[in-house]
Order: C-alpha cells, then structure tokens, then sequence
C-alpha cells in the first residue's frame, strides 16, 4: 500500500516516501484497513503525511507515533 495517492502534488524525497509509505502500510494493516476505498485512509495517510513534513524520518517511529495521534480521537 503506498501513500504516494495522497500526497496531492507535494514533492518529498524519494527516501522519505519509503518511509512514509511504510508507516502508512503498518497503520492501515493494524487498524484492519485493507480495502483501498476505505473512508479512513485519507485520515491515516494524513496523518503519516503530516509527521514527515515535522521532520520524523523513521519508519517504525512514525508508524507508531501516528497510531497514537489516530488512538487519541473519541470514539
């Protein structure tokens, strides 16, 4: 699963990306994700999009790091 949909034309480093992706990958399979068409993805990926431009360039620290801020949401 690649995050590269949802980047609307923003121009990040090809490394970055993977990292991105990745992390996108995780946090969509954890939160049972899988459907492409899924409303939450949107969400998730903006998340994940949204850590990189701060400057979180591990894949697994921002994996969970956009669990958390996702989790932090009332049900």
């Amino acid at each position: 699963m690649s995050i590269t949909p949802f980047l609307a034309g923003r121009r990040f480093e090809p490394e970055l990306i993977n990292v991105m992706s990745g992390a996108f990958a995780f946090a969509c399979k954890a939160l049972g994700l899988s459907e492409k068409d899924d409303p939450l993805m949107p969400i998730v990926a903006h998340r994940v999009i949204g850590l990189g431009e701060r400057g979180f360039r591990d894949r697994v620290v921002v994996y969970f790091l956009a669990l958390r801020e996702l989790r932090s949401y009332p049900q």
